[in-house]
């Protein structure tokens, strides 16, 4: 595949990962409760390899911003910090 003038040009991008921890610290919930959004699908992981999974920033963003407009929903994403 030929070097576009767009591809030479694009920036890398970063994409920041957490794991079971970090996102249940962030979410304000215990790591049981991510694990069992990941396994249910209301959380979208990204798998590294076999029993590893990590969380992009953005897909909690969406998860709290979608809990926000969910108030009479069955998830709770409390404001603890």
């Amino acid at each position: 595949m030929p070097i576009t003038k767009e591809i030479a040009e694009s920036k890398p991008t970063t994409v920041m990962l957490h794991n079971v921890d970090e996102a249940a610290f962030i979410l304000c919930v215990s790591p049981t409760t991510v694990r069992r959004w990941m396994k249910d699908g209301t959380l979208k992981v990204v798998r590294l390899s076999a029993g590893v999974v990590r969380v992009e920033n953005s897909e909690l963003e969406r998860f709290v911003k979608e809990a926000g407009s969910n108030k009479g929903g069955d998830r709770s994403v409390s404001t603890c910090r």
